[in-house]
């Protein structure tokens, strides 16, 4: 149990040391906080072991907090951008292009080595693709910060040559063209856009009232790719060749189907989370090995930021992803007790459980939300149990519009007509809600309180689990 632990929080303290050198907060200062708990956990846990225990869990912070700044250092030192000057250069298309009302925009990896990836911003035509190789003649800009690449505005583009790219991503990417095109045939268009979100992650069709709605709803998440989507193809493959195929093979087809909907969807950090997290479940299970969610968060947070240690920062969807999910696997338990629903039947629809769920990821994001998008809905828990229990139904039918259409379009007619009603019940609550203007607004939390926010969060997590003699989850 106790190797366990350390194991486990030297992941944790890892990712804090590269948290704390990327918001620019002092090692020394960190340090003597961090020494502080950690002499109060182990002498509370483990008196006779926990300098051992102090000393290799310092040592991973230090480890996390340097690796950030040579991380930094290094891409910054081994980067060749010409910055602000008129300059030709060549690049390929490694996005799938994001359109809007009068602009494209994609990333673009220029063709130099070590140059990096650029954001290009151009008019609506001539559309590029994935895998384009392109000449520009234009300026490259600086990012205001480490979250943002460089940027060039509009610049003079020639196309030099199509399908440059990796061709399994380019395949996937027509196969989800092909599915968004057939959503846009059938359906009106903010029932295309809202499915085309959930099932992709596809937001280039909404419209401005839409995501309006949709923010003053509090109900932004459910376009947002996550664990959602992984266990749908999960549980469809389970089901679909439980008969069919063994244990193994479906355990290497689950994987396979999985990096390649990663590939097609992009690298949001929601979608790799699942992903890795996906991953882990189905390794445990075909090594026969207990599965202990903490350490699978931990160990997908740790892949990502020795990826990119910027995100842990920098990236608010890496933020609310993995909080949310937290909360989702700590908080719900304890918001549960709180309001004594444990012990009662299954509720209506699911209503209780859905607004648990909801209450618990919200209280987990709301100080993030607040700080970074300037208000939170007080509504939204009550938007989320109406919506939650149909996303998976509607995201099911996203699927079956575009199988059965390229069968017979009539086929995909009628799974169309299904999927309208459930997403017209959801636009509705959206907009209901959305009209109901109760939402806290400001960023009115400093960075002390935002702290203590999450130690009181913390704090109910620990007497829940320890003050019941539980088993913790983190061990």
């Amino acid at each position: 149990m106790f190797k366990s632990q350390i194991v486990t929080f030297a992941g944790v303290f890892l990712l804090i040391g590269i948290f704390a050198a990327s918001s620019g907060w002092s090692f020394y200062g960190t340090s003597f906080l961090i020494l502080i708990f950690l002499f109060a956990f182990f002498w509370y846990k483990k008196r006779e072991k926990f300098y051992k225990g102090i000393a290799l869990i310092f040592i991973f912070f230090a480890l996390g907090f340097f690796y950030y700044h040579f991380f930094t250092n290094f891409f910054e030192v081994r980067t060749k951008v010409i910055f602000n000057q008129e300059i030709e250069f060549v690049g390929k298309v490694v996005s799938d292009p994001r359109f809007f009302e009068n602009t494209q925009v994609f990333d673009l990896k220029l063709q130099e080595s070590d140059q990096g990836t650029v954001v290009v911003l151009l008019p609506l035509s001539p559309k590029f693709e994935y895998g384009d190789q392109v000449k520009f003649n234009g300026k490259i800009e600086r990012g205001v910060d480490r979250r943002t690449k460089p940027t060039v505005f509009f610049p003079d583009a020639n196309l030099l040559q199509k399908h440059q790219g990796f061709w399994v991503k380019e395949k996937l990417l027509r196969f989800k063209a092909v599915q968004l095109a057939q959503f846009r045939r059938f359906l009106s268009r903010d029932q295309a856009a809202l499915l085309a979100g959930e099932t992709f992650g596809f937001r280039g069709d909404f419209t401005e009232e839409l995501k309006s709605a949709m923010n003053l709803s509090g109900t932004t998440h459910i376009v947002a790719l996550s664990g959602y989507n992984i266990a749908i193809l999960v549980l469809a493959i389970q089901k679909t060749l439980t008969n069919f195929m063994s244990r193994k093979k479906r355990f290497w087809l689950i994987i396979l189907v999985i990096l390649l909907f990663l590939i097609m969807v992009g690298g949001e950090a929601s979608v790799v989370r699942a992903a890795l997290m996906g991953f882990l479940v189905l390794l445990a299970r075909e090594a026969g090995r207990p599965y202990d969610v903490f350490r699978a968060i931990i160990l997908a947070a740790v892949l990502m930021a020795i990826l990119n240690p910027n995100i842990l920062h920098y990236d608010v969807g890496f933020q609310l992803s993995f909080l949310s999910l937290l909360g989702l696997v700590y908080l719900e338990p304890v918001v549960s007790k709180f309001f004594k629903v444990q012990d009662k039947p299954p509720s209506f629809l699911s209503w209780r459980e859905n607004g648990i769920i909801a209450l618990s990821a919200q209280l987990a994001v709301a100080p993030i939300i607040i700080q970074n998008f300037n208000q939170f809905s007080l509504t939204s828990i009550f938007s989320n149990i109406l919506i939650l229990e149909v996303v998976p139904l509607a995201m099911f039918f996203g699927f079956l519009i575009g199988t059965l259409a390229s069968i017979w379009s009539v086929l995909g007619f009628l799974a169309a007509k299904f999927t309208a009603v459930i997403l017209a019940y959801q636009i509705w609550v959206i907009k209901f809600f959305a009209g109901i203007p109760w939402f806290i607004g400001g960023q009115f939390f400093p960075k002390f309180f935002l702290i203590g926010y999450y130690l009181i969060l913390a704090s109910s997590v620990f007497f829940y689990y320890y003050g019941k003699k539980k088993g913790t989850g983190f061990g």
